[in-house]
């Protein structure tokens, strides 16, 4: 009896160091397509790098019908992941000096300390793109759009490093040296997806 548990205890724990082993290597691993230095587009015929600004941005799609939705966030109609049609988002890390400035007036006002709580922000990054999200604006059919973006995105990327159901809805991650990419789809009054590549 104890032999058997001890037994079971070693492949237990070798089928962890096993998956451990595995996670490593792959958030190690070389990303794919030129993502440690940007992202290339099918159409336009396009390399977005992550150290670009908004004005380089706008210099590099502006005739391409890029749209401004507010500072540190442009997005575009494009065709991507070896030849799927989306809209692509561009977000920029960014201080928004105004909002600090109205949130320590706000907090001066009422007379008693208020503590921000802020993301973590890397001050190298200030100003560039720190992400690309993934989306489409038809979203009357959320399964079909993400079975799509799905296969695209194996295709391109391979298999993802975790695949795991919440509450009966997948979620896909890919980790490469520096970056990380996510697929899925969360329930916000309906199913609603999400997929995204950041520089991390």
């Amino acid at each position: 009896m104890l032999m058997t548990v001890a037994v079971l205890l070693l492949i237990f724990l070798l089928s962890i160091f096993l998956t451990l082993r595995k996670f490593k290597r792959q958030s190690n691993a070389i990303p794919p397509l030129n993502l440690i230095s940007g992202y290339q587009l099918n159409y336009p015929n396009v390399f977005i790098p992550w150290d670009v600004d908004e004005k380089e941005l706008k210099n590099l799609l502006d005739e391409f019908g890029l749209i401004k939705v507010k500072d540190g966030y442009y997005y575009i109609s494009c065709v991507s992941l070896q030849g799927l049609k989306h809209e692509l988002g561009f977000h920029f890390q960014f201080t928004n000096e105004k909002a600090d400035q109205e949130f320590e007036n706000y907090a001066k006002s009422i007379g008693t300390i208020i503590k921000k709580i802020e993301p973590n922000r890397d001050p190298a990054k200030e100003g560039k793109l720190i992400k690309l999200e993934f989306f489409r604006k038809d979203k009357s059919d959320p399964k079909k759009s993400f079975d799509e973006f799905q296969s695209f995105v194996e295709e391109t990327f391979g298999k993802p490093l975790l695949s795991r159901k919440t509450s009966g809805l997948p979620y896909h991650e890919w980790r490469f040296r520096g970056i990380k990419i996510y697929h899925y789809i969360r329930d916000r009054i309906g199913p609603e997806e999400h997929m995204a590549i950041e520089k991390i």
